[in-house]
């Protein structure tokens, strides 16, 4: 009888604790600004060193018992103590798990939230201020979900952050997923449309300097056709004065949708006006015209 007493006292005891161990350390699934604001976390950061990239480490204390899977929010803003350099805008690619009353250095994929700014140097210790507007999390979560180039994500930033043209978000090596992520832009931002052509500034990613050099761009104008066009395909520029200035015989991007040629112009090699850019085929039939112009401010375009 006393053994039986015993066993049931022991089971009794075990149960009780696992109850306990459930109450008192639960897993909880949570986001990084959640957890800030409810204070379930501490957060301590600063920058690595550039802005493009994995350029913020945050040190994350756990501040309770439970463990917790942690989500990166898009469109965290984290304020620069030095307002020379830009603050910090996350893309939210970011999940990890902290144990309970655990400590953990996470580095976090962020972007400049102003091109008027310098680049920041290592060590300068930044502080969780505020979520961006909804259109610009939304894309940021379409570069996320679509992969697209970091650099190109960021000029998208500047079009929300600093009101940079959408004919700004552009680089020449990745011209279909730079068109496409500009019709997502100009779909969720009033008013603007589709630009004839783009302008390409150099993102200048090393600290203490401008993150955006605006002395010198390149412009560039996406020539399309479908899969049904000829095999030798090139381009005619003509002047404002409909002389001709130049051939061109870009390279070619196929995919599904079809061909695309991009045309170079310089904004200090090319004289400024108005160009007229005319993709041919070997019988002088014109697959696709744009009307380019050099020397203007992007959103003059």
């Amino acid at each position: 009888m006393k053994n039986i007493f015993t066993t049931k006292f022991l089971c009794l005891l075990i149960m009780l604790c696992l109850v306990n161990f459930t109450v008192f350390s639960a897993t909880i699934h949570t986001t990084l600004k959640r957890a800030i604001l409810k204070k379930m976390i501490s957060v301590n950061a600063s920058s690595k060193g550039g802005f493009c990239g994995k350029c913020l480490k945050i040190n994350v204390s756990n501040n309770t018992n439970d463990t917790l899977n942690i989500d990166v929010d898009p469109g965290l803003i984290f304020k620069s103590e030095d307002s020379t350099y830009t603050n910090l805008i996350l893309l939210g690619v970011e999940s990890f798990t902290l144990m309970g009353g655990a400590i953990k250095d996470t580095e976090i994929q962020t972007f400049s939230s102003s091109m008027d700014l310098n680049c920041p140097k290592a060590a300068i210790n930044y502080s969780y201020w505020r979520m961006a507007d909804t259109n610009l999390v939304k894309v940021l979560k379409y570069a996320k979900d679509n992969d697209v180039d970091k650099y190109v994500a960021q000029r998208a930033v500047w079009v929300f952050t600093n009101a940079q043209c959408v004919s700004t978000v552009f680089s020449h090596l990745y011209p279909r997923v730079s068109e496409d992520f500009v019709k997502f832009i100009v779909a969720n931002k009033k008013g603007t449309n589709m630009p004839v052509f783009y302008v390409e500034y150099r993102i200048d990613n090393i600290y203490g300097r401008p993150v955006l050099d605006l002395t010198a761009s390149k412009i560039y104008a996406n020539m399309h056709y479908g899969h049904d066009g000829y095999r030798h395909m090139y381009v005619k520029i003509y002047k404002e004065d409909k002389t001709l200035y130049k051939y061109v015989y870009p390279d070619q991007v196929i995919d599904k949708e079809g061909h695309i040629l991009t045309v170079e112009f310089d904004s200090q090699g090319d004289p400024k006006g108005s160009y007229s850019v005319e993709l041919h085929d070997d019988f002088e039939k014109i697959w696709d015209k744009k009307i380019v112009k050099v020397g203007v401010s992007p959103c003059e375009m």
